[in-house]
């Protein structure tokens, strides 16, 4: 399977030695450099793409041996698919996922299965579906639950994968992220028909 990888990179030796090094040279590697934000570097990325199969992903990922392989399986079972991950919430509102960092998590859930929202260390797009990052919400926060919801508002529905894979850094909530949050809350409050919505840092309610 031909895949291509879109990774923001602020740090050049991190990428090449987690990102770059995990992939063979048929894949796509797409690096984006003093991106604005996450939506617009994705987007950036998703724009120079070849490939059908997407994969965004953080600098500080690594991919083990054979894990695209690990991937099609997974798409096969999934079929069409809005937005795909490796960890996130279910739509019980439960962690559900299988990757290897700090926090230590056991695998969890019965994979692959239906998801809320999705972990933004890697998540994975079918390019016919045609979807694109909103950049409108700025920053480095919440970019992968708005695609989520937008895939879910035209039909698609969103899953995790048991795709293992190592992400060195653990995710934080800070002011930045609670500004953007804002700007969430306003784009989605009473626009989706989840009410009570999870990400893996945060309970928002848009009801």
């Amino acid at each position: 399977m031909n895949i291509s990888v879109i990774t923001c990179v602020n740090d050049r030796m991190q990428y090449e030695q987690n990102v770059r090094a995990s992939f063979p040279d048929n894949a796509q590697m797409i690096p984006v450099f003093n991106a604005s934000s996450a939506a617009a570097g994705l987007n950036e990325g998703i724009n120079k793409t070849d490939h059908p199969i997407i994969v965004c992903c953080h600098q500080d990922v690594k991919f083990p041996k054979r894990w695209i392989d690990q991937l099609e399986k997974q798409l096969n079972i999934i079929g069409d698919f809005g937005v795909a991950g490796t960890f996130g919430i279910d739509m019980q509102g439960n962690y559900a996922g299988n990757i290897k960092d700090p926090h230590n998590n056991p695998p969890l859930g019965t994979l692959p299965c239906a998801a809320m929202s999705l972990d933004e260390h890697c998540l994975i797009l079918n390019r016919e579906n045609d979807l694109h990052f909103d950049e409108t919400l700025g920053g480095w926060h919440l970019y992968g639950a708005d695609i989520c919801l937008q895939a879910n508002k035209t039909g698609l529905k969103n899953y995790i994968i048991d795709a293992k894979l190592e992400h060195l850094s653990g995710g934080k909530v800070d002011r930045k992220y609670r500004r953007i949050e804002k700007n969430f809350v306003k784009k989605w409050k009473g626009k989706t028909a989840l009410t009570a919505f999870r990400t893996t840092c945060t309970k928002i309610n848009l009801g």
